[in-house]
């Protein structure tokens, strides 16, 4: 009686956990697959640029998921988790055509993405080991292993990180304009260079012995250079323009200036003249000036900075360039022969005022006769 009661309680102990189990599981925790890959569910994924996810079918625990990429030229990108769970470009690639095995472990959902286009992929749930490689859920590296079926290996390389390549071509031809693998080489051969065409190098001279041979000419006409190898610019028909310091063996050296023209005024009775209506040349500036007092009142010459005569009134100091006395019928008189000439940043106007100082312009009682010079 004893024995029927431990069998009856034995059976119904391990008997349920027989039927708990998997179909294609060795044990329930974890499941360990023996068999080959029998679907139990099925989902379809429509991967486009902005991430999508669909539920796993009939995950009942530890099973296998195939997901094919039925694209033939959209790359997906594939991740893992619960019902929020999204895909970006960095995750798990899947090619074109390809076809993966990932174990769901915890994970209810799959999520999916592509850089351009859409990719539709079929997700599997099922039993058993597929007859292709693995990778795990989180994106670990290969569960499976690889049979070697041709002597040497033979490898199909389509794509890389994601970008399909461009086939190969011959040594020392180009592939032409497609994607290639990225290559840091090192070129140990020393490429062959010939001349073709026609080069000219070093006219006129053996190379590498002799100066090379040029002529500066234009319009015809080539310039010559000297016995002591100066270029000559005195045997042409027009005058050479030269500067900087010369030299002349005979001394002393007479220069004769070309003459100036003063400035006049139009009659005995004015009260200014400009000299100049502009500034004065760094090389130039007030040469000189003379007034004739044609009254019986003194007064004042006074050089000022402007284009025309100021108001009559104070004059801007920092415009009163010079000043001398104008004595009751006398004159003033400044010449730049025995100091340097005044510059003039505006212009240059002689004055003459009865005013009580050189920087009140008077008028009204003083007239003369002016001239000057200013360059």
């Amino acid at each position: 009686m004893k024995k029927l009661l431990l069998v009856a309680i034995f059976a119904a102990l391990f008997g349920s956990h027989a039927m708990a189990q998997q179909p294609g599981c060795v044990n329930q925790t974890p499941c360990v697959q023996t068999n080959v890959f029998t679907p139990i569910g099925s989902a379809t994924l429509s991967a486009g640029t902005t991430t999508s996810n669909v539920a796993l079918p009939n995950v009942l625990g530890n099973l296998t998921v195939v997901v094919t990429n039925q694209s033939t030229s959209v790359v997906a990108y594939l991740n893992y988790g619960g019902s929020s769970v999204t895909a970006t470009t960095s995750n798990n690639p899947i090619q074109p055509g390809q076809t993966i095995a990932v174990i769901a472990g915890a994970n209810t959902y799959i999520a999916g993405i592509t850089g351009s286009s859409t990719a539709s992929l079929l997700v599997q749930v099922g039993t058993g080991v597929p007859n292709i490689t693995y990778q795990s859920a989180a994106g670990g590296g290969s569960l499976g292993s690889v049979t070697q079926g041709t002597t040497p290996w033979i490898e199909s390389l389509s794509y890389l990180n994601g970008v399909a390549l461009g086939s190969p071509s011959n040594y020392g031809t180009s592939p032409g304009a497609v994607t290639v693998p990225g290559v840091n080489a090192f070129i140990t051969n020393t490429p062959p260079v010939s001349q073709s065409g026609t080069w000219t190098v070093q006219p006129g001279n053996t190379p590498n012995t002799t100066p090379w041979l040029s002529t500066i000419n234009q319009g015809g006409n080539s310039a010559t250079v000297s016995a002591g190898g100066a270029l000559k610019v005195d045997n042409s028909a027009v005058t050479q323009p030269v500067s900087g310091t010369f030299w002349q063996t005979t001394q002393p050296v007479t220069v004769t200036p070309a003459p100036v023209a003063p400035t006049v005024s139009a009659s005995g009775s004015v009260t200014s003249l400009v000299l100049k209506a502009s500034a004065t040349s760094s090389t130039g500036g007030v040469q000189y000036y003379h007034a004739e007092n044609a009254t019986a009142t003194g007064g004042y010459c006074i050089l000022y900075n402007g284009t025309t005569a100021p108001s009559t009134g104070a004059l801007t100091a920092a415009n009163v360039l010079g000043f001398q006395l104008l004595p009751a019928s006398g004159y003033c008189d400044w010449h730049a022969n025995m100091q340097p000439p005044i510059a003039a940043s505006t212009g240059a106007v002689l004055l003459v005022s009865s005013g009580a100082t050189p920087f009140t312009y008077t008028t009204g009682t003083i007239t003369a006769s002016i001239y000057g010079l200013a360059q």
